[in-house]
């Protein structure tokens, strides 16, 4: 992970502006993945970046940064130990045993060949079946035996531990002086190099020159002690490695070229090893069998016209597939002639909505004057379903040409959503943006006491018959649409969000435009309000209906019990009787 950290660090080196700032942090305890890699950014980057000390901060406990550490490596490969647990699993084990078997029947038949005797000898052949016998026992052992002991093997193969050596428990050393330390770290298969020429040719890519601590010059100049370093036991928090960089000046040519050889180096090390295994996963080449010469002209001939119609029938599968992503390309369009893509034109810009747009809503929902307009975005696509009201801070960004540079999938909160009924405007109000709506309406909202706006969170189509009759005399003056609902002495509260967006249908009904699971929070919200449980008449009906069924199901097995005994009752007297 070093060398591809250090990849990253570079490159958000590169991205800062002058000035800027650069955090690097990891959830790792290794210097090698901490101090080592901000060495060498600082080391590449030739004074364009400094370290910044902020172990000042309220309430922080951090640790510093380590300016020496030891390089340690495993003492053998990755590939290596791969290779020995594969030749000492119990498969390959049991295969070598049978391998010995076959050896000697194939010696023992040779031997009677060149005697003139073809009888198998006692001796040999008891030999032969306590083999096999015990290879068999060896694989068809307990799972759990086996998963231990495979366990145990893989352990033992990846510590580098040598059969027969003497081996500690795991926990703390007795002691910590170095040469403690040292000996513990050879017993569990390590190796420590104190400097970059110790390490051998075939370890140069893993324990890299920059792995290594920074000479005394670089200790005065780097300040690695401003690294923060948090441990568990300070804060109760996990582990993590925290240091703050600012950018002093830019990068230099020379710094920038580091940079894309490191990068470039990753890529073909990634695509080296992505070979390896791929040469690793292809299978034995498959022996051919001798053929007479007749067979094999017939073979000939046979591969020819598989050869021909094979060809053809690549040749049509090319032209069925071009034609099939010809189709995949055309734009799919419902009836609305809006786009049903499955990326829903999350690929376009954010802009400003027309005027269009926003000005029968203007009119429609009695904005004020003040209303921020120019927050209402939507997508740069014609019919746009959904208008978003956006942040001021988000605004700017966007504005500043942030759109060039990453494409924004998702932002701000839905404010307007296109209507699918006829009304007279096109879009209707979204209860996702509502309390940054409502502060600006003049229009189309009503204030409602307790029991009405309970009344609102029904399901489906709401008869007017459930509400006050002031309340449903106001909602006989609208016209179709949507409008809010706000709850009487919260509604200058917005922060509470208590409020609803409902739509006005032709006949005496209305609809709560409320998801289900905001319909939940909102109930919770009035019964901490209210200091009761919101229970509707038809709830409380279907819960009734539902005991009466559980009382019916239970009466009915009841029922089934009591004749079976009767019926064993009546055959137990038949038996008596005969």
């Amino acid at each position: 992970l070093h060398r591809l950290q250090l990849a990253l660090a570079l490159n958000g080196a590169r991205l800062t502006k002058v000035g800027g700032y650069l955090c690097y942090s990891t959830c790792a305890m290794s210097p090698i993945e901490n101090e080592a890699v901000v060495a060498a950014l600082l080391r590449m980057t030739d004074g364009a970046l400094e370290l910044v000390d902020r172990s000042d901060l309220p309430g922080l406990k951090a640790r510093p940064g380590w300016t020496t550490w030891k390089v340690l490596r495993e003492d053998r490969s990755r590939r290596e130990v791969k290779n020995e647990q594969k030749k000492n699993n119990l498969k390959m084990q049991k295969r070598r045993e049978q391998f010995d078997v076959h050896k000697r029947r194939v010696w023992k038949d040779d031997k009677n060949d060149e005697d003139g005797n073809m009888d198998k000898d006692e001796t040999v052949e008891k030999k032969e079946e306590e083999i096999e016998t015990k290879g068999e026992q060896k694989v068809d052992e307990e799972p759990k035996e086996n998963g231990e002991n495979e366990k145990n093997d893989l352990n033992e193969v990846s510590t580098g531990r040598q059969e027969g050596a003497k081996t500690e428990e795991l926990g703390p050393p007795p002691d910590w002086e170095s040469l403690t330390l040292k000996s513990r770290c050879q017993q569990e298969g390590f190796v420590e190099y104190n400097s970059f020429d110790e390490v051998e040719d075939k370890w140069k890519q893993t324990c890299r020159e920059s792995c290594f601590p920074p000479t005394l010059e670089e200790i005065q100049n780097f300040h690695l002690e401003r690294c923060m370093r948090f441990l568990p036991q300070d804060m109760d928090t996990s582990g993590f490695f925290v240091t703050l960089l600012k950018k002093v000046k830019p990068l230099s040519s020379r710094a920038r070229e580091r940079a894309a050889k490191l990068a470039t180096d990753i890529v073909e090390a990634d695509e080296a090893s992505k070979d390896e295994s791929k040469t690793d996963a292809k299978s034995p080449p498959v022996k051919k069998t001798k053929l007479n010469p007749e067979d094999e002209a017939k073979q000939e001939s046979e591969n020819a016209t598989l050869v021909s119609s094979t060809t053809l029938e690549a040749k049509n599968e090319v032209n069925d597939t071009t034609s099939t992503k010809d189709e995949q390309t055309k734009v799919k369009t419902n009836k609305g002639g809006t786009n049903t893509d499955r990326n829903n034109g999350c690929n376009e810009n954010f802009v400003s909505a027309s005027l269009e747009i926003l000005e029968p809503l203007m009119e429609y929902y009695g904005f004020t004057k003040d209303f921020p307009r120019d927050q209402c975005m939507s997508r740069a696509k014609p019919n746009s379903k959904i208008i978003y009201f956006i942040g001021k801070a988000v605004k700017l960004y966007m504005d500043g040409g942030l759109q060039d540079k990453v494409t924004i999938i998702n932002s701000g909160l839905k404010a307007f959503e296109r209507n699918n009924n006829q009304c007279e405007v096109e879009y209707r109000v979204n209860q996702e943006g509502i309390h940054y709506l409502v502060p600006y309406m003049t229009k189309r909202k009503i204030i409602v006491d307790l029991s009405d706006f309970v009344n609102c969170l029904r399901h489906g189509a709401i008869k007017f018959e459930y509400f006050s009759e002031a309340f449903a005399e106001e909602m006989r003056n609208l016209s179709v649409g949507s409008f809010v609902v706000l709850l009487k002495g919260h509604e200058e509260d917005f922060s509470k969000k208590l409020m609803l967006v409902m739509w006005k249908c032709r006949g005496e009904h209305v609809n709560c435009l409320v998801n289900q699971v905001e319909k939940k929070g909102m109930k919770n919200k009035l019964q901490a309000h209210v200091g009761q449980d919101i229970v509707f008449a038809e709830d409380e009906i279907q819960t009734k209906n539902e005991a009466n069924k559980d009382k019916k199901n239970e009466d009915e097995n009841n029922d089934s019990k009591n004749e079976e005994a009767m019926e064993n009752a009546d055959d137990n007297k038949v038996e008596d009787s005969n």
